[in-house]
Order: C-alpha cells, then sequence, then structure tokens
C-alpha cells in the first residue's frame, strides 16, 4: 500500500498515496479528487482502515472455548462462546457443576491485542457476583484469571472447540451382527486438542466388556482409536477408523485378524439402546 506521506511530499504524492489507501480499504474515490476534498476522503480512508484492523483483530477470538478445572465447589466444566454483533464483540458463559449449570451473557467484554477481559455475573450463597477474568490468547489458547469475588481465583486455559470436537464429545450408542452374534455397544467420548479419550461398552450374549479407549486422535471429522479386548485368552486390539457427521459416525471395526465390521453409531439419549426397558 505504501508508506504514509512524510512532510516533503507534494500534492500529488499526497492525493496518490490517498487514492492507494481508499482501494485498500474499499472506499469509493472520484476520478478527479482536489486538495479542498482531500483531507475528508483522507480521513475516511483512515477510518476505515482502523475499523477494519479492529473487526480483524476480534476474529481471532470469535467461537466456542472450552475450559475444566478444579474448584472449591468440585470440578467445574466452562463453555465461552464469543460472536461479532455488527462491530462489537459480545460472548456467553455455560458453565457445569455437581450443583447446576449456569447461562449467562457477558459482561464488560473487551479485547484488544491479544489480551480479553470480561465478567460473568452470578448468583452466589444468595449474593450477585461478577466473576471478572483477565488473560490473553497464546498459541491458541485462552489463558485466562478468574477471581469469583472475594471467594476465590483460579488460573484457567479454555481451548478452542472446533465442529467436529463439539460434535464427537459425548455418548454414542450402536448395535452390529458379527461372528459371535449382535453386539450392542456404548461409546463415551472425551476430546482434548486433536487428543481422544474414552470407553467402550460391549454387550454380547458372552457378557459384557468394559474397555478404555487408547490411541484415540480426531482430526477434523475423521475419528480414530483402539478398543483393547481379551479374546479367547489372546489380548486384542481391535482398531476403529471413521467419520463423524451430524449426529452419526460411522465407523470401520478391525477385529485382528479374526473379523471386520462396519457400524453406526448415534448420539445417545437418556433411553439408549443399553438402558434397561421401561416399566409396562
Amino acid at each position: 500500500m505504501g508508506h504514509p506521506p512524510s512532510s516533503d511530499f507534494g500534492a500529488k504524492d499526497l492525493l496518490s498515496f490517498a487514492a492507494s489507501l481508499c482501494f485498500f480499504v474499499g472506499v469509493p474515490i472520484q476520478p478527479k479528487l482536489s486538495m479542498k476534498n482531500f483531507t475528508k476522503t483522507f480521513v475516511l480512508a483512515a477510518c476505515a482502515l482502523a475499523v477494519a484492523g479492529v473487526v480483524r483483530a476480534e476474529d481471532s477470538v470469535v467461537g466456542k472455548w472450552k475450559a475444566e478445572f478444579d474448584s472449591q465447589i468440585g470440578t467445574q466444566k466452562y463453555t465461552y462462546e464469543f460472536k461479532m454483533d455488527g462491530t462489537n464483540l459480545t460472548g456467553r458463559a455455560i458453565g457445569e457443576r455437581d450443583n447446576g449449570t449456569n447461562d449467562v451473557a457477558l459482561t464488560d467484554l473487551k479485547f484488544d491485542n491479544d489480551k480479553i477481559s470480561f465478567g460473568e455475573p452470578l448468583t452466589v450463597q444468595d449474593n450477585d457476583v461478577t466473576v471478572e477474568y483477565t488473560g490473553s490468547l497464546t498459541n491458541g489458547e485462552l489463558h485466562l484469571h478468574r477471581k469469583v469475588g472475594d471467594f476465590a481465583e483460579y488460573d484457567i486455559v479454555a481451548k478452542r472447540v472446533t465442529d467436529s470436537v463439539a460434535t464427537v464429545a459425548g455418548k454414542w450408542e450402536g448395535q452390529f451382527d458379527s461372528q459371535i452374534g449382535t453386539q450392542k455397544y456404548t461409546y463415551e467420548f472425551k476430546v482434548d486438542g486433536t487428543n481422544l479419550t474414552g470407553t467402550a461398552v460391549g454387550i454380547t450374549d458372552n457378557g459384557t466388556n468394559s474397555s478404555t479407549i487408547t490411541d484415540g486422535k480426531i482430526v477434523h471429522d475423521t475419528i480414530s482409536f483402539v478398543e483393547p479386548l481379551s479374546f479367547g485368552g489372546n489380548d486384542i486390539s481391535i482398531e476403529y477408523t471413521g467419520k463423524v457427521s451430524g449426529d452419526e459416525i460411522k465407523l470401520h471395526r478391525k477385529v485382528g485378524d479374526f473379523g471386520e465390521e462396519d457400524l453406526v453409531v448415534k448420539r445417545a439419549t437418556d433411553a439408549g439402546i443399553n438402558s434397561p426397558p421401561a416399566s409396562p
């Protein structure tokens, strides 16, 4: 775009710089720009450039972020969601804990030069408290200091949630036919960045097996993990690969050299396939 005008710039140089600035930020200019209108056009272009820069900076924090931390009232799981409303940055905080869930709009939200601050209005022990946050966006993570009035202070790290991560975390259920009959499975996944952890619980005519999955990965919509089992006195690693699509995961399951199956698991409801039947 060129350098800002120096003191020895002439009229033509100034007009040329203004035209370049206007072109860069999309401010329309007339074919013939007089010095009389130069100041107005130049200021308009400079203001547009400044506003564009602010929006781009705030866009870096827009989206969902998740954090989990221990506190005096137990483990707390938080989702922070930031959105642009015109040129204003807005947000919400959703906190989950043993004694309930809160979902509130954030107050006094500011983001400048990777520094962020905001308030979370809560009611604690019948008292209105504004939880104060300060922190920074560092290496793709939000490093936050959380001050709960005069009750407590915590340092937490919130990580960005991608669509695939948001989709796959939770409980999933499915069933399929195999060489040993129908198998019903429940998978429960947790996500930390691209790392996938969780459990796999399978029910067959021979009984129930429960395993902690290993080698779990999720990259965009592609998922993979291993279910370690003991089969016929032998330790076997069942390898899974699959694709996440909304409330379904299409999985390919390889049971060592014994067999392979394709199955579809769906996000579990309270009354899942492994739940006991309801009483009549």
